[in-house]
């Protein structure tokens, strides 16, 4: 499982600006393992959950300390001993990515945290001919933005890189969309470890100073592209949170739940675009791939409702 699409999955939980606990079922459904990632350091343990699904009803069950053990008491089945695996969860760790950007860009400076958990100011280096300061964001586009835009500077030189999805419009402050990265782009997890490419950043700032010419694109094709697939993940997002919330409804009623998967030809015609551009912007990004994956298979897609669900409730 130690491959770019899970640790493309991994990064975009950075997308929300609060750790979600997680446990092997829900970290194994992104085709992360848990026991590989918590080695690389970046999942550490969770305390015990306060609750657990039941074994028996998939209710929620309280955990409490009952005679020197712990016990898991659900309101319809009772009292159980629960399985050691139940109570092991893990928060995602951030500080590994960090500091791997830190040596791959070359920093200088001590990587400095502006807003706890959210916002870093990760150094100082050399890029296309200037020195610049780089700052490390998660939670872009949260409730937890404009917190950030008012810890970031106000100048033309500094660099944003975050975690997950690119700020939405208006999103990034005083920052140019050209000077603002996802670390998905910036990152890959080989057999050996984190490889960070610094070319997308050094070729955008290379253009951006005329070193270069630019491509000519046609009308509007790349920026129609990037703004399908946001629509399309969120779509597929809302698609799985409603496989998540019509289930529980259905098992709560004592009625069978029957899963239908969502089409291409579906995500075409909400956006009235052709199903071969849908296609396109599927399949040429693998997160995106992924997440479509994800939203065609009945467990897959409960699964992530729910992961979902637990962090609107938090």
């Amino acid at each position: 499982m130690n491959n770019q699409s899970s640790f493309d999955r991994f990064l975009h939980y950075g997308d929300y600006p609060d750790d979600s606990d997680m446990n092997r079922q829900m970290l194994e459904s992104d085709s992360i393992s848990p026991d590989l990632y918590e080695k690389m350091g970046l999942l550490k343990r969770a305390p015990i959950p306060s609750s657990i699904e039941c074994q028996t009803c998939d209710q929620y069950a309280s955990i409490v300390p009952w005679n020197n053990k712990i016990i898991a008491f659900c309101p319809c089945c009772g009292r159980y001993e629960p399985l050691e695996e139940e109570l092991i969860w893990w928060t995602p760790c951030f500080a590994p990515v960090i500091q791997s950007l830190y040596d791959g860009f070359c920093c200088s400076e001590e990587t400095e945290c502006l807003i706890s958990g959210i916002l870093w100011k990760l150094g100082r280096c050399a890029l296309a001919g200037q020195s610049r300061v780089i700052y490390v964001a998660r939670g872009i586009n949260s409730n937890k933005n404009s917190d950030i835009v008012e810890k970031l500077p106000e100048n033309r030189t500094s660099l944003l890189f975050v975690f997950g999805s690119l700020p939405q419009n208006g999103k990034s402050g005083t920052f140019d969309a050209d000077k603002v990265f996802s670390i998905n782009s910036l990152m890959t997890l080989g057999e050996a470890g984190f490889n960070v490419n610094k070319d997308p950043v050094v070729q955008t700032l290379d253009l951006l100073n005329g070193t270069h010419p630019r491509a000519v694109r046609g009308p509007g094709k790349y920026s129609k592209i990037g703004g399908l697939r946001e629509k399309i993940q969120i779509m597929l997002e809302d698609f799985m949170h409603g496989v998540y919330c019509e289930k529980e409804q259905y098992l709560n009623s004592g009625h069978e739940y029957v899963f239908k998967k969502i089409t291409q030809v579906q995500l075409a015609e909400a956006f009235g675009v052709t199903p071969t551009m849908v296609n396109n912007a599927i399949n040429k990004k693998a997160f995106l791939k992924g997440l479509y994956k994800r939203a065609c298979d009945p467990v897959a897609a409960y699964n992530y409702g729910r992961s979902l669900e637990k962090k609107t409730l938090h």
